[in-house]
């Protein structure tokens, strides 16, 4: 159970914005803060009354997705005059495309009018909780961008450790990772063939992943930008009770 907790409060900020209010010492300065935010959930909530988040939420999505598709075709089509590997291109496309399609029929799940017409309730509760609330929705719809990122940083990496460590191979030379050191390796003829080979080969296919990996790194920190935004906002409560606070000891 305690392993459960960690990893809910690691990765859902409406789990920590519950466990804020809930560990908070009680006085007049939480009391204060938590109308506030309930105020302005509510004042929120009437500014929205009316709305359709469905019809708003879904174009959205649909339309990011499309969105992400039309990138995965910019990175075919060779951007910015890049001669990129044709087949490794090829297959790091078909491969986002799959992950975008299971990702797709993933939120299929949460394409429910019911859940999107009883989602502004969430405002009653106060402003931070719907914010928490809104920030994990932003991260269930964007898992798709994290992994890209993930896949495409760990195909960067190992790409140039590799190239490292065979550059290294080709000047007779090698990692030694339990003195921490570079020592003298001895290749024979076929083992140096070999190396350079490999050395070249990926060498050639550096800069197909080198852009999978800064386009993937951009749009990731485009959405993570966004969600820190909003969790700045779901801890509205909390920076109020601290301000309160601080000016009562005083």
């Amino acid at each position: 159970m305690n392993a459960i907790g960690g990893q809910l409060e690691k990765y859902s900020v409406t789990y920590r914005t519950i466990d804020e209010r809930l560990r908070a010492e009680k006085g007049f300065p939480w009391v204060f803060a938590l109308v506030l935010d309930c105020a302005i959930g509510i004042g929120v909530a009437h500014l929205l009354k009316g709305l359709d988040l469905y019809e708003i939420v879904w174009p959205f999505v649909d339309a990011r997705i499309g969105q992400l598709d039309e990138v995965i075709t910019w990175l075919l089509s060779n951007p910015v005059g890049l001669k990129l590997n044709e087949p490794l291109n090829t297959a790091l496309a078909s491969f986002f495309r799959y992950h975008i399609y299971l990702w797709h029929t993933f939120v299929r799940m949460l394409r429910v009018p019911a859940i999107w017409a009883n989602l502004p309730l969430a405002l009653y509760a106060g402003i931070s909780f719907a914010a928490a609330l809104f920030a994990d929705l932003v991260s269930i719809f964007s898992m798709h961008i994290v992994c890209f990122y993930i896949y495409a940083l760990r195909l960067f990496l190992l790409t140039f450790t590799s190239l490292g460590s065979l550059w290294r191979a080709f000047r007779g030379q090698k990692y030694n990772p339990l003195r921490k050191r570079v020592d003298t390796a001895h290749l024979d003829s076929r083992q140096l063939f070999l190396a350079t080979l490999l050395f070249v080969v990926l060498l050639f296919l550096a800069p197909t992943v080198t852009v999978y990996c800064f386009v993937f790194s951009m749009l990731r920190w485009v959405v993570r930008g966004f969600q820190l935004a909003i969790e700045r906002v779901a801890e509205l409560q909390c920076y109020v009770h601290m301000i309160l606070d601080r000016f009562r000891s005083e």
